[in-house]
């Protein structure tokens, strides 16, 4: 999936704005590095505006099938899918309280939903092709993953009793302050990211560059009996021994518990054994209850984690369990609680471990060592209430220059004004003292000059 531009009518400070997400040719080397995926981060200082977007591209997807007029403007969304093996143009727009989708060209009005009679209503005052929102459901986004906001915009999240669709998979940031593993519904999502963290190299070298790597072990509670083979509709897929606790028991280290750790290290010697638990856990008969992370030659567990830490493996986890080809993933802030190294390694753990994915990530952020790991193309900044684009390049760019030119800051800092003064009125023995107080930077170049004259 690739969003092409979103056009606005009028949504709280934006009028008639077009955004467009991928604004320039992107060169050989971006296709090299990101292949089929697409990041778009939105930049702009607080209040900018990064949310409101953020949020209402979330709302298209959460009511286009029921309550559409929860949908705050009109709107035209154009995008491309895949779907067969073959890509396919889109624009979804909203008119008033008129849905209506281009499928390569050929205009379809959606249908209302009627919640009393669960059905559809057809509307005898419109002559084009109508269409039902079942009809078009491949060509909308496999799911929609919402993760990071700090509270749950405009009911984004679907209650208990939720009767249609469920497109919109929303994690907030307050659901990833826990203390425990027990009971999380990513519980494949940890096994895949570990798995991944075993077969890939790049990724085991950014794991390291974080500080961490993950234990080569899980604590998982057992759900089933050998009973439970008998009920199993997908029975023949499986074999019955699987279901048997002497089959397991090779891989059990110890009694965590009500817990069993299984050592991932042995387990994972064979595609067998990880399918195996796979499919346990896809069917709610195995559950990761704790994974532990490596840290200073320690095993630590979720509860002995940062919040940093376990916020952002937890949003990790979370993606890697729900996301699949043509997913629109959307993420604010995910620097959030991370220090300078995990920010800067981000950008590249994202791309290594979802680049096989025909997807496309929208992120927002201040962070500049997010902003340097993305191509010009891939950067929307937002401004009071205009929609920009950087005029330079950024990938790889001094975080300096990057601030600098994007957010043009009108005055020195305090401390640099004070240090400015310094150098113009010190004599050389008071520079040089200085000069043991100044790390490396443009000031430290000035005192140089300053003495040497």
């Amino acid at each position: 999936m690739k969003l092409l531009h979103l056009y606005i009518e009028k949504y709280k400070k934006y009028e008639k704005q077009h955004i467009f997400f991928s604004k320039d040719t992107s060169s050989c080397y971006q296709n090299e590095l990101f292949n089929s995926m697409q990041i778009t981060l939105f930049a702009g200082e607080n209040g900018s505006g990064k949310t409101t977007i953020l949020s209402f591209i979330a709302k298209i997807f959460r009511y286009i099938q029921r309550f559409r007029d929860r949908i705050p403007c009109d709107f035209s969304l154009a995008y491309t899918i895949e779907t067969d093996g073959k890509e396919h143009s889109i624009i979804l727009e909203k008119i008033e309280s008129n849905i209506t989708i281009s499928i390569d060209t050929i205009l379809y009005h959606l249908m209302k939903y009627d919640i009393r009679t669960k059905s559809y209503k057809y509307d005898l005052s419109i002559y084009d092709k109508q269409i039902t929102y079942d009809d078009i459901k491949p060509y909308l986004p496999a799911n929609v993953l919402v993760l990071g906001f700090d509270v749950d915009y405009d009911r984004i999240s679907y209650s208990h009793n939720y009767y249609g669709d469920r497109l919109v998979n929303f994690r907030s940031i307050d659901s990833a302050y826990t203390t425990s593993a027990i009971g999380s519904d990513f519980s494949l999502g940890i096994l895949n990211t570990i798995l991944q963290s075993t077969q890939n190299l790049e990724l085991q070298n950014i794991f390291k560059c974080m500080g961490f790597e993950f234990a080569p072990f899980v604590d998982v509670y057992f759900n089933f009996t050998s009973d439970d083979w008998n009920s199993d509709l997908n029975k023949s897929k499986i074999e019955k021994n699987y279901f048997y606790e002497e089959y397991w028991k090779h891989y059990i280290d110890k009694e965590v518990g009500m817990n069993s750790r299984i050592n991932l290290s042995i387990f994972f010697r064979e595609q067998k054994n990880i399918d195996i638990l796979s499919y346990f856990i896809n069917h709610n008969y195995i559950y990761i209850n704790e994974f532990y992370i490596v840290k200073n030659f320690s095993y630590i567990p979720i509860s002995g984690m940062s919040t940093g830490e376990k916020s952002f493996l937890y949003h990790l986890f979370f993606i890697v369990d729900k996301i699949r080809n043509n997913s629109l993933i959307i993420w604010e802030e995910p620097e959030t609680h991370l220090n300078q190294l995990w920010s800067r390694q981000l950008i590249p753990l994202l791309t290594y471990m979802f680049r096989k994915y025909n997807v496309h990530f929208l992120l927002s952020s201040h962070e500049i060592t997010l902003i340097n790991c993305l191509f010009p193309n891939q950067i929307i900044l937002l401004n009071s209430t205009d929609i920009k684009y950087p005029d330079f390049q950024t990938f790889l760019a001094n975080e300096n220059e990057i601030i600098f030119k994007l957010y043009k800051p009108k005055v020195y800092n305090p401390f640099e004004e004070y240090i400015i003064e310094k150098i113009n009125s010190c004599n050389k023995s008071d520079l040089k003292e200085l000069l043991n107080n100044i790390g490396e930077s443009f000031l430290k170049f000035l005192i140089y000059q300053q003495i040497n004259k």
